[in-house]
């Protein structure tokens, strides 16, 4: 799931060659409702080793659109600021306040390791989703990372929310041969514990986004993107060469295959070649009037980007240009949401609908969503329904106690996550977490859950009989599903009085009163 608009796109490459230095040209979009203290790019690939020797920034562009650039600004250029970060006002206002340089690199442990979600999972099973999810590289093999090789740099500054930014990155490739060059991408916000300790978090969604290769480079670098022996390739086509160092033998191989048009007269000149830009044209062979509006499909719109590729339109429909009849861009309904990177262009609706997915919300039907504000209003009318059907024993309050929360997320993906729902239960539970049943019993006077007075070992001890029986109040805990979603959404600002109410955030929540607070396990 695309959660507030995170993508990233792998653009541009310069060399497939392992060992050999690589341009990377990636295009990302930031989540919509967070401004990222950082974005960490991780190669997960095999081998793959980044160092200031190794690794740095080329260039960055901020802003613009899928179809008008004229709103993107050069944030930093290495030829007119001579490579220097610390020069940049982009790259210092939050680094010197993290106490970090603003490129750091490491390993992915070391920015997941202090994420509330993956710290506290056992046995390192979100780690292992993870590591499942986008390549074995990507997560290093022992428990705390320590001895494994730094594959990633973390890149703190200035970012905005809801924003499209192109960097170019220089990295090495690594030493291994036939492994797909895979990169790795997620925003990150930061919070200070103590002098010298940062917290880190994962924002959107926690699996982070396995930056696409865009169509053109599959189309000339290959499906798969797999790193080759420069110097073995050389051989084959050339004999007897004594060039043992890959840069040597690249620029060999590239003085070979200059002159021939991708993708080659045999299987090596795509390899060598590769698709690349400089400027955002294409350039080594390829044919940049091959791609023009001509040569869009059926519901695709040229973008002018990196020289030129059709965007699929998705769910939406092309918009012509009335004099040429070329397909300028692609037509939303104000419904649907939109990519701010790649294709499909045109997007599910804003407040999803069931999509055939066994969930609590099957059935929902409300497509009329046009903004945040309209999807928080849907999810708040949705859940004070369900609210209503727990009160009056119509909900199951275990299935609402173990999975609306998830579900709420799903829901509401498109102006809060993980990160947001943390902070939101962490006030909630300190400030608003309440039992008002029986308010005279001393056993209840601070409620069973989650202070649970009056408890010894974990049992409840009821004060007029003595029986006792372990705690396990699904009511109470299902209440508090609904007050929290209301909660989180008065935080985002949307209101949603009929779960929680900032006016009266103590007024009864359970309904009718039952002697029945306790249940045995």
């Amino acid at each position: 799931m695309v959660v507030g608009g995170v993508l990233c796109r792998l653009i541009a490459l310069t060399s497939l060659a392992a060992s050999t230095f690589n341009t990377i040209t990636v295009e990302v979009s930031t989540p919509s409702f967070v401004e990222p203290e950082g974005l960490l790019f991780c190669l997960a690939t095999p081998g793959a080793s980044l160092s200031d020797a190794t690794a740095s920034l080329v260039s960055l562009a901020q802003g613009g659109g899928q179809f008008d650039q004229t709103g993107a600004q050069t944030v930093f250029d290495f030829g007119s600021s001579g490579g220097s970060l610390e020069d940049v006002s982009f790259f210092q206002t939050k680094a010197t306040f993290w106490e970090q340089n603003a490129l750091e690199h490491g390993t992915v442990y070391d920015v997941l390791g202090t994420d509330e979600y993956f710290s506290e999972s056992y046995a390192r099973r979100r780690y292992d989703d993870l590591q499942f999810a986008h390549g074995d590289a990507l997560v290093p093999s022992t428990p705390t990372g320590e001895g494994d090789s730094a594959n990633c740099v973390l890149l703190t500054g200035t970012w905005k929310a809801g924003t499209r930014y192109a960097l170019e990155l220089n990295v090495s490739n690594p030493d291994g041969v036939s492994s797909p060059l895979v990169v790795w991408h997620a925003p990150i916000s930061y919070a200070k514990i103590d002098e010298g300790h940062t917290r880190y978090a994962v924002r959107g969604s926690k699996e982070g986004q396995t930056c696409e290769p865009r169509q053109a480079l599959r189309d000339w670098g290959g499906a798969e993107l797999e790193t080759y022996d420069a110097c073995e390739v050389l051989r084959s086509v050339v004999g007897g060469a004594s060039e043992t160092e890959p840069e040597s033998c690249l620029a060999d191989l590239r003085t070979k295959y200059l002159a021939d048009p991708l993708p080659g007269v045999d299987q090596h000149s795509a390899k060598v070649n590769v698709f690349r830009s400089a400027g955002g044209l294409l350039e080594s062979g390829v044919d940049v009037s091959t791609l023009t509006n001509s040569t869009c499909g059926f519901n695709e719109a040229f973008s002018a980007n990196f020289g030129g590729e059709c965007v699929d339109c998705g769910e939406g429909s092309v918009e012509y240009d009335l004099a040429t009849g070329k397909p300028l861009s692609c037509s939303c309904a104000s419904t649907r949401e939109r990519r701010a990177i790649g294709g499909p262009f045109c997007g599910r609706f804003r407040f999803p609908l069931c999509g055939g997915q066994a969930t609590p919300f099957c059935g929902v039907s409300n497509s009329t969503a046009t903004s945040a504000r309209d999807v928080a209003a849907s999810v708040c009318s949705f859940y004070a329904e369900k609210y209503g059907d727990l009160l009056e024993r119509r909900a199951s309050a275990l299935s609402v106690a173990h999975a609306y929360l998830e579900d709420f997320l799903e829901l509401a993906h498109s102006f809060l996550d993980r990160d947001d729902l943390y902070a939101a239960n962490e006030t909630f539970a300190s400030s608003f977490a309440f039992d008002e049943r029986h308010g005279d019993s001393p056993t209840r006077r601070l409620g069973v859950k989650p202070n649970c007075y009056h408890c010894n070992g974990g049992e409840f001890e009821d004060f007029e009989t003595g029986q006792r029986s372990k705690v396990r109040d699904d009511f109470f805990d299902a209440v508090q599903v609904f007050r929290l979603i209301g909660f989180v959404l008065h935080t985002k600002g949307y209101p949603c009085d009929a779960l929680f109410s900032a006016s009266d955030p103590f007024r009864k929540a359970y309904g009718s009163f039952t002697e029945e607070v306790c249940q045995a396990l």
